[in-house]
């Protein structure tokens, strides 16, 4: 039994030393520039090496990264002696946002306040998908999980497994690389594996949708041209048409007081998370555009209503100021296909004229005095 002792302790104590390790991020270079992974190793690297303080953010997924001018943000910021950054993580949603506003605490201090840029969609609920779980490692700390990340592991589904364990969580890229080290490496160079986050930068843009019939899902789908981003629309739109039957009525239920448990948790969540913020400058919520492809073919009824019902005794209680552009590209017959790239994000177009009415209202409330 003494022989066997050393034999059984010494695979648990590699197995978590190489956990440790993952959790330290030994192999975050190894992963794709813009993988989920990816994108917050770079951030936290950006953020890490930025060597003045940082004066706001904003924060958001990718609705937020592709959907404003961060550029012209961070020139205006700059014109009143700050610095604002750009933290939109894709595929984020509470659980990398709360991650995110933890390593800042610790990273930079100095922080006076931001822009959460949200949607109707991401108050839908509590939690992201397990893409979350990915960009999660990164912000992660080494020696305690935090209680939202563990919450989400559930051990009858693998899927979620690396909310507790990031060396189960890099095990595609692991596997990735041991099978073929060598390829592996060339596309990391070619991929340019060195790539830092730009925190003042935008996010390169494209045109409209206007040669997709914008009509409704079902005719976006139907697109049979043969321009390539024109059909990764119509795939999209495709690969959505069939959720449309199966949305939940919202009114239902918080008009009468009688909430399924996850609005509940939703409702508690979201509000607790800018109720604990103690940012100098309140919050500003700016809740993005949405195409009228999935407000009328995805959304719940009572969307619009329910991300109110949130947020708006946030706004009573003085603890975010809000601007709803929900429907600002809206028309007559639709939202204009021109300020769209896809059902979900702004076209150059609609970046460039939704950054012009809020940076204004930006300017005034971070960087003057209304949001003091």
């Amino acid at each position: 039994m003494r022989e066997l002792t050393p034999r059984l302790i010494l695979p648990v104590l590699i197995l978590l030393a190489l956990e440790l390790a993952f959790r330290a991020g030994v192999w975050e270079r190894m992963t794709p520039k813009n993988s989920h992974i990816g994108k917050s190793a770079r951030i936290t690297r950006a953020l890490s090496a930025w060597p003045e303080n940082i004066d706001f953010v904003t924060i958001g997924d990718s609705r937020a990264n592709h959907g404003l001018d961060h550029k012209m943000i961070a020139s205006t910021a700059n014109n009143h002696g700050y610095t604002h950054a750009r933290l939109a993580i894709p595929g984020g949603n509470l659980l990398t946002e709360t991650l995110l506003i933890k390593y800042l605490e610790s990273e930079h201090p100095a922080l006076q306040g931001g822009i959460f840029a949200l949607s109707i969609a991401s108050l839908l609920y509590p939690i992201g998908g397990d893409t979350e779980l990915a960009i999660a490692q990164p912000l992660s700390k080494i020696f305690k999980r935090e209680e939202m990340l563990l919450g989400r592991f559930d051990i009858n589904r693998p899927a979620s497994w690396g909310a507790v364990s990031s060396l189960y969580q890099y095990r595609e890229y692991i596997q990735d690389f041991v099978q073929d080290p060598k390829s592996r490496i060339e596309d990391l160079k070619n991929e340019g594996y060195s790539d830092e986050w730009q925190l003042f930068a935008s996010v390169p843009s494209v045109r409209g949708v206007c040669k997709v019939d914008w009509t409704d899902l079902a005719s976006c789908s139907a697109y049979s041209g043969d321009n390539r981003r024109d059909a990764r629309v119509a795939r999209l739109c495709a690969r959505w048409l069939p959720k449309t039957e199966h949305q939940p009525d919202l009114l239902r239920t918080f008009t009468r007081d009688q909430l399924f448990p996850y609005q509940q948790n939703t409702l508690e969540i979201r509000q607790d998370q800018f109720r604990s913020l103690n940012w100098p400058k309140t919050p500003l919520v700016v809740l993005m555009p949405i195409s009228h492809l999935w407000y009328e073919g995805l959304a719940p009824e009572g969307a619009d209503a329910w991300a109110h019902r949130v947020l708006d005794p946030l706004v009573k209680e003085g603890k975010i100021h809000l601007l709803d552009y929900t429907h600002f590209f809206d028309t007559e017959t639709g939202s204009r296909c021109d300020a769209f790239s896809d059902p979900f994000h702004q076209s150059a177009l609609g970046m460039g004229e939704l950054t012009a009415d809020l940076l204004p209202k930006i300017e005034a409330w971070l960087y003057g005095s209304d949001g003091s």
